[in-house]
């Protein structure tokens, strides 16, 4: 093999994603009991002041269900008179999803989820629900967890993985995220280190800061397409 031909090879090695599944022994999940995270979620648009659209509550603890260690994560939004609550619950050990539930408006969301299938209803108000059933493409994380999977992957310079994610009830979609360096984050007065991760779902391209430390995730930016630029940040944390 010449050596032209080999560099090639090695560089496509260096640059082919790492596929996670649940189970993945690269996986290190972690449940802390009663683990509490607020964001601001502000939107900034082109010539307009910053706008919070809404504050995340964020809460991750362990449980038990049908005799399985399970976490359950739930998500609070608070928006000036109103408010969504999604509930997450996966297996604490692989952190395949279990059952999902959320109330976004008026509309009730339920799933279930089992490793070739996700199934569930949704309902707006007094209507009848509507069937959703899909079949996995593969072996699948739970999209509305996805800060869970990031959380337990092993980030390091360099690292580029790719995962299936099922986002209700929007359906499946690839991910792929890859580390593209370390920023120091200042939050409250306190300087920290993170990952900056390249993240790709099929929407809008994102980039989110996890504390090298413990990976827990301390911003987020996306781009839209109109220009307009979305923020996930810790209160404290000053962005622009």
């Amino acid at each position: 093999m010449t050596a032209g031909l080999a560099g090639t090879l090695l560089i496509l090695a260096v640059q082919s994603p790492t596929v996670v599944t649940p189970a993945s022994p690269r996986l290190q999940p972690s449940c802390a009991p009663a683990a509490v995270d607020t964001f601001e979620l502000v939107l900034l648009a082109p010539g307009q002041p910053e706008r919070v659209v809404a504050t995340l509550r964020r809460t991750w603890a362990p449980s038990r269900e049908g005799g399985a260690q399970v976490c359950v994560l739930e998500q609070h939004y608070s928006r000036s008179g109103s408010s969504d609550l999604d509930s997450s619950i996966v297996n604490a050990g692989t952190l395949a999803p279990v059952r999902y539930w959320a109330q976004v408006d008026q509309e009730i969301q339920r799933f279930r989820f089992s490793a070739d299938s996700a199934t569930g209803t949704v309902q707006a108000g007094d209507s009848t629900p509507r069937v959703v059933a899909e079949g996995a493409p593969s072996p699948y994380f739970l999209g509305v967890a996805d800060l869970e999977v990031l959380r337990a992957l092993p980030l390091a310079a360099g690292f580029h993985a790719r995962f299936m994610s099922y986002n209700p009830p929007r359906g499946f979609h690839d991910v792929e995220v890859q580390v593209e360096g370390v920023d120091s984050i200042a939050v409250g007065g306190k300087t920290t280190a993170a990952w900056r991760l390249g993240y790709q779902a099929g929407g809008a391209p994102t980039v989110l800061w996890l504390r090298r430390d413990n990976g827990a995730l301390l911003r987020s930016k996306s781009v839209l397409r109109n220009g307009a630029v979305f923020w996930r940040r810790r209160l404290g944390d000053v962005v622009g």
